[in-house]
C-alpha cells in the first residue's frame, strides 16, 4: 500500500481483462497472451499484484519462484496515463517484500534494451545488468538480464 490515492493488492480473476488492456497498451509489439496471466494467477497468486490509483487499476506486476531461492519478475506494466507517479516502483517493492517473506535470495528480470524508463527504475532499485538475451521478444528484439540480491 502507498499514498492516499494508490494501493497495491493481490490480483483477482476479475482484474484480468483490465490487466490485458494495460499489457497491450504497454507492449503493443509483443504482448503476452491472456493465457499467460491466467496461468500465473492460478500458480503464483501471492506474486501477482495490481496497483489501484484513485480507485482504478493502473498497473500490475507478476512474478514467480524459480527453484528454491530465486524469483523472477515475469511482467510489469503501468497504463500510459498513470506513469511517472511511482506506481511501478511501489509494485516492485511489494513484490520484493513478498519474495523476501519466502526467503528468496535473488530476483531476475528481463527488460527490452530500448526501454530506458524501465531500466532506470530497475537500476534505482538496485538491479544490475548481468547479460543480454538476443532475440528474447517475439518481435526479435533483445533484452537485458538484470539481477538483484535481496539478502
Amino acid at each position: 500500500m502507498f499514498g492516499d490515492d494508490c494501493m497495491v493488492r493481490a490480483a483477482k480473476e476479475s482484474d484480468l481483462e483490465t490487466i490485458m488492456r494495460i499489457e497491450k497498451a504497454s507492449f503493443p509489439r509483443c504482448p503476452y497472451p491472456s493465457e499467460v496471466f491466467e496461468e500465473l494467477l492460478r500458480r503464483c497468486p501471492k506474486y501477482f499484484l495490481i496497483a489501484e490509483y484513485k480507485g482504478r487499476i493502473s498497473g500490475y506486476v507478476c512474478g514467480r519462484l524459480v527453484g528454491k531461492d530465486s524469483g523472477q519478475v515475469v511482467s510489469i506494466a503501468v497504463e500510459p496515463r498513470s506513469r511517472r507517479r511511482g506506481i511501478g516502483r511501489s509494485l516492485m517493492l511489494e513484490l520484493e517484500l513478498r519474495f523476501r517473506e519466502d526467503r528468496v535470495k535473488t530476483v531476475r528480470l528481463e527488460v527490452g534494451v530500448d526501454n530506458d524508463a524501465a531500466i532506470r527504475l530497475y537500476e534505482s532499485l538496485g538491479y544490475q545488468t548481468v547479460g543480454i538475451r538476443r532475440k528474447y521478444y517475439s518481435d526479435g528484439s533483445d533484452a537485458l538480464i538484470m539481477v538483484k540480491n535481496l539478502l
